[in-house]
């Protein structure tokens, strides 16, 4: 009767051949485009920062400042302001006197039309 045999795990060399030792050194052009790429999106977040710490209030409109979400007692006046990028909003609201008519018609005593028209100021 044979012995029975110890069962070895195959080796790399055993499935694929020789082995081939890895380069330890990284590629220069890998990590210079990496670097590049990394350049890239930190620059747009600057922009993007920038960008969304500035907005305008135009004439005729008055601006309150929200600051997550709890409004500040000061109104913004027109022109260009900065505020705290993703923790302050701005609600823009319009302060002009809007003007609204209207018209009604109606019939007189003797059968006419007769067409009212009446205009309102609202602040």
């Amino acid at each position: 009767m044979e012995p029975k045999r110890k069962y070895t795990k195959p080796t790399h060399e055993k499935m694929f051949g020789s082995y081939i030792e890895p380069n330890p050194e990284p590629n220069l052009e890998i990590v210079k485009i990496l670097k590049i790429v990394l350049y890239i999106f930190i620059g747009l977040f600057a922009l993007l920062l920038m960008f969304s710490s500035i907005y305008t209030i135009s004439a005729g409109h008055r601006g309150v400042i929200l600051t997550m979400g709890k409004p500040s007692m000061d109104s913004m006046q027109e022109g260009f302001h900065m505020k705290i990028p993703f923790i302050q909003t701005v609600k823009k609201m319009e302060v002009r006197t809007q003007k609204v008519s209207t018209t009604a018609d109606s019939a007189s005593k003797d059968l006419q039309d007769v067409q009212t028209s009446k205009p309102r100021g609202y602040p």
